[in-house]
């Protein structure tokens, strides 16, 4: 593929994904109250609510029933495997005879299932998602306002899990992302961590200039564009409140937030500064090619260090530091997005009690 054409198609790509991430991604619409509505339930609901229906006397907490536990993030590394351990043994402390069903379907693809399931009245009973509101505003979550744990949530949270004043989920982390770099490589290149648009694209050149990839592009995944898309529109519009500008309608898709970024993600391709294959290779592949030193940085989120880390212990590689820096524009601004990277959730009208659901936060 030529350069003119890889630039086109990353301007295709990325206005589609701007669009996307601005529009409702809710399947269908449902009442909004816990009482009311019905789902046909899985055959695996099913088999839990008959299990439930006989708890040990005296009891409660001794019923057998099976929790099927929805996420995107969680791999094979050994933190995801410690997660879900300390987790599985938290519920349990509670509910020693229930059963953990995790069900994981690594990137994109957990995304389309879940909405496939929610759609048809099926899925799972908890869910780790990225779009509470939009969820709940489709009648698909459980109210948790009720739940202890709200009163100490953090107020720059709360516009992510919450629908018409009412709370639907539980933020689980704080994430932002910007530029992970090889700090031996720009050692040994003497390059500095650039401190505008002008020596960004400067330590680009020099890189190239050497025969490495500058940045690591994995955009099989288009989150990971849609991320590098979304931290250029916020150095060219030094606007913290271009998001919801733009859901309100004040800020234009055509307008020039968004065309500046734009040009600026045309420019990184036009001049050849992403890996060949940035349109078909995804996430867990950039891992390699980073941490493996043919590249020299990667746009991520504040895992990568962590991700780095276990990258060189499984593959062999030979560890290097990891820096990080902002992007910033020509005036060596910088704007930062910062926000929960993933909430939990409980779905309603499943066959589960809402009580044994709810303990899972």
């Amino acid at each position: 593929m030529g350069v003119r054409d890889m630039n086109k198609k990353f301007s295709v790509i990325a206005s589609s994904l701007v669009v996307f991430s601005m529009a409702l991604t809710a399947c269908g619409a449902k009442t909004s109250s816990d009482s009311s509505a019905t789902q046909t339930p899985s055959p695996t609901a099913t088999a839990a609510a008959t299990a439930a229906a006989t708890p040990a006397a005296g009891n409660a907490n001794a019923e057998s029933f099976t929790l099927k536990v929805g996420a995107w993030f969680l791999d094979d590394l050994p933190q995801s495997k410690d997660f879900e351990a300390a987790a599985e043994k938290k519920f349990k402390e509670k509910y020693p005879n229930a059963k953990v069903e995790w069900d994981i379907l690594v990137s994109e693809k957990y995304f389309e299932k879940m909405k496939a399931e929610l759609a048809i009245g099926v899925g799972d009973d908890v869910i780790f998602n990225q779009n509470v509101p939009e969820l709940a505003k489709a009648g698909y979550l459980a109210d948790l306002s009720d739940q202890p744990w709200v009163k100490d949530t953090l107020d720059a949270t709360k516009p992510t899990i919450t629908y018409q004043g009412k709370v639907y989920g539980a933020a689980q982390t704080v994430a932002t992302f910007g530029m992970f770099y090889n700090k031996k490589m720009f050692a040994d290149l003497g390059i500095q961590p650039p401190a505008n648009w002008k020596d960004f694209i400067a330590a680009n050149e020099k890189i190239k200039a050497k025969g490495i990839t500058p940045i690591v592009g994995g955009f099989k995944d288009q989150w990971t564009l849609q991320y590098l898309l979304s931290g250029l529109t916020e150095i060219s519009s030094q606007n913290p409140k271009l998001e919801a500008d733009f859901y309100s309608g004040k800020a234009k898709l055509n307008g020039p937030e968004l065309q500046g970024a734009l040009n600026k993600l045309g420019e990184l391709a036009g001049k050849g500064y992403f890996n060949k294959s940035a349109l078909t290779i995804d996430w867990p592949q950039t891992q390699i090619e980073f941490a493996s030193g043919k590249a020299a940085m990667i746009y991520q989120g504040n895992w990568m260090p962590g991700v780095a880390q276990q990258t060189f212990k499984d593959k062999g590689f030979t560890p290097f530091e990891v820096g990080f820096f902002p992007i910033a524009d020509e005036n060596g601004k910088v704007l930062m997005g910062v926000g929960p990277d993933h909430s939990v959730s409980v779905m309603r009208n499943r066959s589960i009690c809402r009580r044994q659901k709810t303990s899972w936060l």
